[in-house]
């Protein structure tokens, strides 16, 4: 990493390497207190608590298994029998799921929550909800991988994977080595960016939610304004705009080549023919293992890297988040 590690007062390169272990100890979690089996997941979180929700959201809904559905809100949609409440709040203290917990309350619903401390551990310990117990001292975006490992280890506990467990570690662990030498892939793809908030353009639908996670992590740690936008529906609307518009994407990010159709893989091509002569640069992110679970993972590991080295290569520390932390004062203060 050179010169960089000394440019990351926060230490966010290592915590973002620490995604192996962490989702391990996710997948290692005690579940005997789990509610029994449901027939819909509502995973009410924000920010970074809500991310892990939503990439087994989209991967679900390709492979099979139960519904996921992220509330982010302070309220519920119309719910009913075989419905759990998984409320992930990092902190424990974000007040949008801690209005989840008392609605939720009110419904009656099954709830587990997820947390490294705060009210929501708090208040669910109290009330004999089961609670699992998040490892505690990161950021909370970097904790996803955690989060990760629950609801992996729910759904085996519930029998409700679509198919065997992957072996995902030994992948993963490949990728957070490779990122952390002096020269990476990471950094490769970051330096490609030039700065450039980046289009992440999605080829399969179960990466929509790994896009999700990308676009924030762009957007919190890097402090770049990233889009997401799908093939093939791009080419029914946003088309006209990139082509006869003012301003065409400077820099595409493409997720989930390796699964994506036939004829979606001809309108990346022909993307990239019409785009050449307004100046935009395509970049793929590489996806590593045998089965799409495995992909999705890889994928977002390598982008919550490049993520980081973009902020680096800014002069910005990754860590740092003062908008947010201000903005949080000022809304306690109105509690």
């Amino acid at each position: 990493m050179g010169n960089l590690v000394n440019g990351d007062p926060s230490g966010m390169l290592a915590r973002t390497a620490e995604f192996p272990d962490l989702l391990e100890r996710g997948l290692a979690s005690r579940l005997a207190e789990a509610a029994p089996a449901p027939r819909r997941i509502l995973w009410g979180g924000m920010g970074g608590s809500a991310a892990a929700g939503r990439v087994l959201s989209s991967w679900l809904a390709h492979a099979g298994g139960p519904a996921v559905e992220v509330v982010s809100g302070y309220g519920l949609p119309a719910t009913g029998p075989g419905d759990l409440l998984l409320l992930a709040s990092y902190s424990g203290n974000t007040e949008e799921t801690l209005s989840l917990l008392e609605e939720g309350g009110r419904r009656e619903l099954p709830l587990l929550a997820l947390s490294a401390g705060g009210r929501l551990s708090e208040r669910a310990l109290a009330r004999g909800l089961p609670c699992v117990s998040l490892p505690a001292g990161y950021p909370p975006r970097t904790a996803v991988p955690a989060m990760l490992g629950v609801l992996l280890a729910l759904l085996r506990h519930w029998e409700l994977l679509p198919g065997p467990l992957p072996e995902l570690l030994p992948p993963l662990r490949g990728i957070a080595a490779a990122c952390v030498a002096d020269e990476n892939p990471a950094l490769e793809l970051a330096r490609a960016l030039d700065g450039r908030a980046p289009v992440l353009l999605v080829l399969h639908p179960a990466y929509e939610g790994l896009a999700q996670r990308l676009r924030a992590q762009f957007e919190e740690n890097a402090a770049l304004a990233a889009t997401v936008f799908a093939l093939p529906e791009l080419h029914h609307n946003r088309w006209v705009s990139w082509m006869e518009g003012p301003e065409a994407p400077a820099r595409l990010l493409v997720l989930g080549a390796a699964d994506a159709h036939p004829r979606v893989l001809e309108r990346l091509r022909l993307s990239r023919e019409g785009l050449a002569g307004r100046g935009s640069v395509f970049l793929e992110l590489p996806a590593a293992g045998g089965d799409l679970l495995t992909r999705l993972l890889t994928t977002l590991l390598l982008g919550d890297f490049i993520s980081v080295y973009g902020a680096l290569q800014r002069g910005k520390d990754p860590g740092a988040i003062p908008s947010i932390d201000d903005l949080k004062a000022q809304l306690a203060k109105t509690l």
